[in-house]
């Protein structure tokens, strides 16, 4: 089959102009009409009609419906793009970048899903940063922002890629820590409360310190998302308060 130097896109695609091609192909042209025959013989395929008919205004309709396919293909890859785009945005914090309040929670719940199917736990974190309403108030909403994303890097770049971070609200940050034992998982929260209490950013020439409270607690494979969540919410609480340390 010799290729056409244009070629008209017919309905569904009623907009649609011709689409002229460079011709000659020279050397390409044998190639090239291998590749289209086969293109065309797998639309047949898929419609019922094999052989590929030699009629040519039979072959011409498998060539339309060839191009309305690849037209309807493209569409739906666009569709997809679209929907995984939407899905990225329902899950993320647009400030930081980190998981949102309902993508930390599906992480949540896929780290202890794989908790079940290894029996190896993890460690639950809350953050909380001190006084922020202050910062607010006196240097600014922007000074405000630029702080809660000097707070998601430190913690992102604190963490292994397996693990998770996410801004769950206002000034409240969480990590879940997967993959290891308890003794091991608070060391690494010890390291990270450490780090949240030399914070320091420079904002409009003014150098403005954080300092965050800490609560963490580690879970087995029997906990559940809301128990685990809420236990260290709880404890994040009572480190603000003064009420407790961080122990494993």
């Amino acid at each position: 089959m010799s290729l056409h130097a244009t070629v008209t896109i017919l309905p569904p695609a009623q907009n649609s102009q011709p689409v002229t091609l460079p011709a000659p192909w020279g050397s390409e042209q044998p190639r090239l009409d291998r590749h289209i025959e086969l293109w065309l013989s797998e639309t047949a395929r898929l419609l019922g009609a094999t052989p590929l008919p030699t009629d040519e205004s039979q072959r011409s309709e498998v060539l339309r419906l060839a191009l309305a396919l690849a037209e309807a293909e493209q569409i739906i890859k666009k569709q997809q793009a679209e929907i995984e785009r939407l899905e990225t945005l329902s899950l993320n914090d647009d400030l930081t970048g980190l998981f949102n309040w309902r993508g930390f929670n599906r992480q949540v719940s896929a780290g202890l899903a794989e908790a079940q199917r290894t029996g190896i736990g993890g460690v639950l974190i809350y953050a909380d940063i001190d006084d922020f309403k202050k910062i607010n108030d006196t240097y600014g909403h922007a000074a405000g922002n630029a702080v809660l994303c000097e707070v998601a890097n430190l913690l992102s770049h604190k963490v292994r890629q397996h693990d998770s971070v996410g801004r769950l609200g206002g000034d409240e940050f969480a990590a879940l820590l997967t993959r290891t034992s308890a003794a091991q998982g608070f060391r690494r929260v010890r390291d990270i409360a450490q780090a949240l209490e030399q914070v320091s950013i420079l904002h409009d020439g003014i150098a403005i310190s954080v300092t965050a409270s800490v609560g963490a607690v580690a879970f087995s494979p029997d906990d559940s998302p809301e128990a685990l969540l809420e236990r260290a919410d709880r404890r994040m609480y009572d480190r603000k308060r003064g009420r407790s340390r961080i122990a494993a």
